[in-house]
C-alpha cells in the first residue's frame, strides 16, 4: 500500500507528531484533513522498517528542518525539540526499532538486572555554545541508548587504528576538563539518549558560517571569538578529548589532531552496571570543517 499523502507531508506529520504534538493540531499545521493524518499514522506503523527508514533519513529531515519548520509557529520549547529530532526518534516512536537491536536487547535482558547499551546512528551537525551569534564547530557524534535500566557511569573511548592510540572521548552537556586520559562520566537514561561526541571540526579563518547552528548545551567552552581567527587553513579535525576540546584555539601538536584525510576508530562505550558495545567507526577528517563525516563500518 502506497502512503496516504506525499512523503513530504508524511515526513512533516511523523516529525511532528513525534514531537507529541496532538493530531489536530499537525492537521493544521501541515495544511490537511484530520483523517490524512490518521491514515498517514496508520500507514507509518504498518509500513516495514526500510520504507519508514528511507523517510526519516538524517539530510531529509533537516532539509524539512530549513524549508518547512521555521513556519510551523511552533512553541520555543518544541523548536527546541525539534532541533534534536533524529531519525532513530520517529522510528522508536512508530515501533520500528529492530535496526537499533533495542528490542533484540529488550527481550535478552528480561528476568535480569543488567543494563545494555546500544549505538544509535551517527551524524554531523554544526552547533554552537549558545545561539547563532556564538563561534560554532562541527561535531561527529553517536546517540547512545540504554536498554534495561538507568546505565551508572557511562564512559567511552576511540582508538584512533592508524596512530595506534586511544582517547577518552565527551559526553555533550560536561564541561571539558584538560585531562588528556580520563572523561567525566555520565548517567544515561531509557528515554533520554545520551550524545557522545566522538570528533569535532572547528572552522578555519576563511570558512563560511552555516546558516543554522544548533544549541550545544556546554559542548565546549568558548572563552572568545579569537578562536575562529585563530584556527590554521589547513583544515583537520580533532577526537573529541576533553583537552582538546578545552583548549582555544585546539593544538594542531596534539596526538588527538587528525590530518584531512580518512580515519578508523575503534568505539568502546561502557557502564559500571552493564553491559557496553564496540563499534568500527570511519571518520574522515576534512580540510573545510563542514565536510567532517562519520559512519558505522560494522558492529560487534
Amino acid at each position: 500500500m502506497g502512503p496516504p499523502a506525499s512523503l513530504n507531508r508524511c515526513l512533516a506529520i511523523a516529525m511532528l507528531r513525534t514531537l507529541d504534538i496532538n493530531q489536530k493540531a499537525v492537521a493544521r499545521i501541515t495544511r490537511c484533513a484530520d483523517q490524512t493524518v490518521v491514515e498517514v499514522e496508520r500507514w507509518l506503523a504498518q509500513e516495514d522498517y526500510e520504507t519508514v527508514a528511507r523517510l526519516c533519513d538524517s539530510e531529509s529531515i533537516k532539509k524539512m528542518i530549513s524549508f518547512e519548520g521555521l513556519y510551523w509557529g511552533l512553541e520555543p520549547e518544541n523548536l527546541s525539540k525539534l532541533d534534536r529530532l533524529t531519525g532513530d526518534m520517529i522510528l522508536r516512536h512508530y515501533k520500528k526499532s529492530d535496526y537499533l537491536k533495542i528490542e533484540k536487547a529488550e527481550e535478552e535482558l528480561q528476568g535480569k538486572a543488567l543494563v545494555m547499551l546500544c549505538l544509535e546512528t551517527p551524524s554531523v551537525d554544526p552547533y554552537s555554545e549558545s545561539g547563532q551569534d556564538m563561534p560554532y564547530a562541527f561535531y561527529a557524534t553517536i546517540p547512545v541508548v540504554a536498554v534495561g535500566g538507568v546505565a551508572r557511569g557511562g564512559w567511552a573511548t576511540g582508538k584512533v587504528v592508524e596512530k595506534g592510540k586511544t582517547f577518552p572521548l565527551h559526553w555533550a552537556g560536561t564541561p571539558p576538563t584538560e585531562e588528556e586520559f580520563t572523561a567525566p562520566k555520565v548517567d544515561i537514561h531509557p528515554d533520554m539518549p545520551a550524545r557522545l561526541d566522538v570528533a569535532f571540526a572547528p572552522p578555519s579563518p576563511s570558512g563560511q558560517r552555516p546558516e543554522r547552528t544548533l544549541t550545544s548545551g556546554r559542548v565546549v567552552h568558548w572563552p572568545s571569538t579569537e578562536r575562529t581567527a585563530a584556527m590554521p587553513e589547513k583544515g583537520g579535525a580533532w577526537m573529541a578529548q576533553p583537552l582538546a576540546l578545552s583548549l582555544s584555539p585546539p593544538d594542531p601538536s596534539l596526538d588527538a589532531y587528525l590530518q584531512p584525510g580518512l580515519w578508523h576508530v575503534e568505539l568502546r562505550v561502557d557502564c559500571d552496571n552493564g553491559e557496553g558495545t564496540i563499534a568500527n567507526l570511519e571518520l574522515t577528517s576534512p580540510v573545510a570543517c563542514a565536510e567532517l563525516s562519520i559512519r558505522v563500518a560494522g558492529n560487534r
